[in-house]
Formats: C-alpha cells, sequence, structure tokens
C-alpha cells in the first residue's frame, strides 16, 4: 500500500491562485482528487468553503471543478460548441439557459469564433482553452488545474499562464488551485506555493517570500569581459556576492544563436533588487561591461535538494492512495 499523503495541512484564501509544486508521485494528483469528491480520505478532515468532502460531497461538486490536461477527454470528432453542449447537459443546463452560458464560457476563453470547428483541428493550447471553458461550464468558485501546461509548448504556455491570471484569477475572482512540477510556473503565476515531497507539505508560503529564501539569490550577467579581475574580487563585488559560475549550456546556446559577444556569468547576490542594484554599480565603476542582468530561477530539483537535504533527483511514482488534511 502506498501513502500518497501523509498529514498534510492547508489552506487557500479565497479568490488567489494557490500553486502545489512537486515532482511526479508527490501526491499532488490524489490531493485534488479528495479536493474534487473523487477519493476518499482515509483519515483527517478535508473541507471547502466549510464543507466536508465527505458528507457534503454534492454541494461540494457545485462549487469545485477539475480541467485537466488530457485532450483525449474531449470528443475531437464534434465541435467545440457540441462539446460544451454536453457538458452542459450533465451540469442540468437547458435550452437558452445552456446556450447563453456555452456563449459565455466560449467568450471567456477567447474562442468565440471557434465554436462550430470541430475539436480535432484545434492546436493543443487551443484544447486547453476548451478543457477550461468545459470546466467552467457549471460556474465554479474553486477551480483545479493538474498540471494544465503540460502539453504546450513555451509560448502557447506563457500565454495560457497569463490568460490564467488576468482573466480567470483577477477579473472573475475565481479561486484557483494549480497542481505543477515547473518551479518557474508555480513561482510567477501564484500568489503563495506549497512545495510537496513524498506525500508531506516541505515548505509553504507568499510564492516571492519562499522564493527569495530558496535559492533565488542567484543572478545571470551578460559581459563581453566574463573574466574581467573585477568579476573575482571580493572588495569589488561586495559582502556576500559569489561567483559561482559561467551560465548554464541553455544560456551559453542562447549566445551564440544570437552570434552575440556577451557571455553570461552566474553569481550568488544576497539582498534581492537592492543587492543586484549595487552589485552593477560597483561593476559599472571597476569597468565591467554589462548589457543585462537576470534573475536566476532554481529547478524544482535544486528545491527539493535544498528543502530536504537530498540530492536533487526528481521521483516518478504512482499518486495513488489517501489521507489528507486541509
Amino acid at each position: 500500500m502506498v501513502e500518497a499523503l501523509a498529514g498534510i495541512s492547508l489552506r487557500v484564501p479565497a479568490g488567489s491562485c494557490f500553486g502545489v509544486l512537486g515532482p511526479n508521485g508527490a501526491g499532488k494528483s490524489t490531493l485534488f482528487r479528495i479536493l474534487a469528491t473523487l477519493v476518499l480520505p482515509d483519515e483527517g478532515d478535508v473541507t471547502v468553503s466549510g464543507l466536508d468532502v465527505v458528507e457534503d460531497a454534492g454541494a461540494v461538486r457545485s462549487i469545485v471543478a477539475s480541467a485537466g490536461s488530457d485532450e483525449r477527454s474531449l470528443f475531437w470528432r464534434l465541435s467545440a460548441t457540441e462539446n460544451l453542449r454536453l457538458y452542459g447537459s450533465l451540469h442540468g443546463l437547458r435550452g437558452v439557459d445552456r446556450a447563453d452560458r456555452i456563449e459565455e464560457v466560449l467568450a471567456i476563453v477567447g474562442l468565440s469564433d471557434m465554436g462550430g470547428r470541430m475539436v480535432g483541428t484545434f492546436s493543443s493550447g487551443l484544447r486547453q482553452r476548451l478543457l477550461l471553458a468545459r470546466a467552467l461550464i457549471a460556474s465554479p468558485r474553486i477551480l483545479l488545474l493538474d498540471e494544465p501546461t503540460r502539453s504546450l509548448d513555451p509560448v502557447a504556455a506563457r500565454d495560457f499562464r497569463e490568460f490564467l491570471r488576468g482573466e480567470i484569477v483577477e477579473r472573475r475572482g475565481c479561486t484557483v488551485l494549480l497542481a505543477t512540477h515547473g518551479a518557474a510556473e508555480a513561482f510567477e503565476l501564484c500568489d503563495s506555493v506549497a512545495v510537496l515531497h513524498r506525500g508531506r507539505v516541505v515548505a509553504e508560503g507568499h510564492a516571492s517570500e519562499l522564493a527569495s529564501g530558496l535559492r533565488a539569490d542567484r543572478v545571470t550577467i551578460w559581459t563581453s569581459q566574463p573574466r574581467h579581475p573585477a568579476l573575482s574580487d571580493r572588495a569589488v563585488l561586495g559582502d556576500g556576492v559569489e561567483r559561482m559560475r559561467l551560465a548554464d549550456p541553455a544560456a551559453r546556446m542562447e549566445a551564440d544563436a544570437t552570434a552575440s559577444a556577451w557571455i553570461p556569468v552566474t553569481l550568488r547576490v544576497p539582498g534581492g533588487a537592492d543587492g543586484s542594484a549595487a552589485l552593477l554599480a560597483r561593476l559599472a565603476a571597476a569597468g565591467v561591461p554589462v548589457s543585462r542582468l537576470e534573475a536566476v530561477r532554481p529547478s524544482l530539483a535544486e528545491l527539493l535538494a535544498e528543502l530536504t537535504g537530498e540530492g536533487a533527483t526528481e521521483h516518478v511514482a504512482s499518486e495513488a492512495g489517501g489521507g489528507a488534511d486541509e
């Protein structure tokens, strides 16, 4: 028997975007299945807006909707409107009310002019929007998103995150719980984040505060003189600043692809934005040319290694089981 969740405790503020960050097998999907009343917890209390997910399951389902990333759950040989008409009927919508609601959710997700198109002709990004429209058909107050950008390319994923934050959370006031194994996605999109590892919460807090305390003091500067003596001189760099390395291979490839003379160098710089500003001033005074500075987002593997003291290995396991408190 696999213990998917081990006595976790979370509180999610209404109207916020809350990220559940963790590798495969951490328990994210099990947690979401419990919140959606699809799996019973073995012990503990789980409430959604004051409703118990076991005793008040029907009421919970009336305010919670899940929007997964499985495009195969859509009917590809039907149009977008026909897909929504089917799910609207399952939620008790009929006639004019159903037609009006379908028109409304298609507008919300930016598919107003595509309702008549067969879903099989949609891109992955458009299908993901349709999955979201399907989840919104019953006007939920809480939306569960389990790795919604998993099948999207980087540009489509970025557009979807911006849409989700701006339209669904900020404009519509919907509470969103987002399960992801992308650290950058969680910290950029969510107000608060819980890091889940082997069924336990190993860190939780406001996204910006949590990120700043977890290896988020690294920056990459782009300079034409990566071996300038000032970049190794502690007297110039300042207290606590440490040169780590030339930036990762991907950054080097970017420099090569643009045929640029600007080479990325990574530094550990405490003090957040103020520390970075002070560093730039000192480098300019020392004659070090810098074209840009970027914060380095830690990977999930690095976060888990720092939080747990274990190696930075992401685990792959079955997310099945129970046992959750909220």
